[in-house]
């Protein structure tokens, strides 16, 4: 069958997406991946070595973005004013009256520009919320108009943000099919407020009735799908997030961060976001003798995070490395001592959640630290590849990596199995399955 897939990233950090698109290959189908287009890192068109077919679409630049950095420099000015005008002037210095009373003038001047640019600045966060639903919808025509092109028997939309795109595509291509995958759960994901979940819930429920097929990353998924929306497609498949099994040789992490030999190395691989238990992680190490954390990816919080580690002067126990692409990421982890997934649940999304990165642990043959969460927690129970700790506490989780260090081989060698249990093949029959019963 011709598979479209339609995702919005740039398609080139995606190890879900593009396992799931090799699989398909694999197994005779024709895939086309739509993505996002970055004119610094991406090509517009290419078809890869490995036979999968890649479109981005542009995206357009409506409105003006106002940027944390922007908000940090109006603030810093304005508490340079007020320092200066509640200390007397530079260095404490006195100012005679006249002067003081000539600063009192620019003062007033100075908050009535403050409040003049806020509103100004309120204005602008306006026209940028509706800029961004403009270059929402400008993004949506552009992958309708390429997925159309594409005359696919089966779309499949990766996540709530694409399933609109998916659904328009199989009502303007008589017989084709579509699949929503659903690699979070959409509706209760880490951050949302109430309005976005509302917004979430509504979309999802004007979509899911038209798909054929859903794919969840996590099992209990499905369950909480059908009770938030009354009903699911026939055609379910729960694939996991695991990696294809192989042998692991390990990179010279150490020598790349300079690391000694005889340093334990905790490590946290993936995206770089709140509630991933990062900043935990961090105050655990500190807690530890001698050890270093490795934080391996990127994402919008990783900026606040090294300003966090360089204020308190830790940049020898904290390194940042990455990102890495996944096909070279399991050689670096390899290199680790322990893989952190405690991921805090901080959402129901997070409370049931099963990351790449537990499997990638078990994959690259190194112990695990996993949240005390229903799914992480069980898995590692059951494989006894490592310690469950609750994912906000410093001292649980140090004491978990202590547990560990004390004597790793356990963990190790129960790794070996668990790497045979889970990996990507058995997650793959799963995938084809589902798309036999599509034909």
């Amino acid at each position: 069958m011709k598979v479209c897939m339609f995702v919005k990233n740039t398609f080139q950090y995606d190890a879900r997406v593009s396992r799931e698109a090799l699989t398909l290959v694999g197994a005779g189908h024709e895939v086309t991946v739509i993505a996002i287009h970055d004119r610094t890192t991406t090509e517009a068109h290419e078809v890869r070595d490995d036979g999968i077919e890649v479109f981005r679409v542009p995206r357009t630049r409506l409105g003006v973005e106002i940027t944390n950095d922007s908000r940090r420099r109006i603030k810093e000015h304005i508490w340079a004013r007020n320092e200066y005008f509640a200390h007397g002037g530079p260095n404490g210095t006195p100012i005679e009256k006249t002067t003081r009373d000539k600063l009192v003038t620019i003062g007033l001047k100075v908050a009535r520009f403050a409040v003049k640019k806020g509103w100004k600045l309120a204005r602008r966060a306006v026209r940028v919320q509706k800029g961004r639903a403009s270059q929402t919808a400008a993004i949506n025509r552009r992958m309708i108009a390429r997925g159309l092109e594409t005359g696919a028997d089966v779309f499949h939309s990766h996540d709530l943000n694409t399933l609109f795109v998916g659904r328009i595509c199989k009502e303007r291509t008589p017989g084709s099919k579509l699949v929503y995958d659903s690699h979070e759960l959409q509706t209760e994901r880490s951050r949302m407020g109430g309005n976005w979940r509302r917004w979430a819930t509504w979309n999802e429920r004007q979509g899911l009735p038209a798909a054929d097929a859903l794919i969840v990353a996590s099992p209990s998924w499905i369950e909480f799908n059908r009770q938030l929306h009354g009903e699911v497609p026939a055609l379910t498949a729960t694939v996991l997030n695991t990696p294809v099994h192989r042998t692991v040789e390990p990179r010279d992490l150490r020598g790349e961060l300079g690391i000694p030999d005889d340093v334990p190395i905790l490590l946290y691989q993936g995206s770089i976001q709140e509630n991933r238990g990062i900043e935990p992680a961090i105050e655990a190490t500190m807690l530890l003798d001698d050890a270093v954390l490795v934080v391996v990816g990127y994402g919008y919080h990783r900026p606040a995070l090294e300003r966090m580690v360089a204020e308190r002067g830790i940049g020898d126990r904290v390194k940042f490395f990455g990102p890495i692409p996944h096909e070279e990421l399991l050689a670096w982890t390899a290199a680790a001592d322990i893989g952190l997934a405690n991921i805090i649940s901080a959402s129901h999304s997070y409370h049931t959640s099963l990351p790449n990165k537990l499997f990638e642990y078990m994959m690259a043959g190194i112990a695990v630290i996993g949240s005390d969460s229903p799914e992480i927690g069980r898995v590692i129970r059951e494989t006894g590849v490592g310690e469950v700790a609750r994912a906000d506490d410093p001292e649980s989780i140090a004491a978990a990596a202590k547990k560990i260090l004390t004597d790793p081989t356990p963990y190790i060698e129960a790794t070996i199995p668990a790497a045979n249990k889970y990996q990507w093949s058995v997650d793959a029959q799963k995938l084809l399955n589902l798309y036999q019963s599509l034909r």
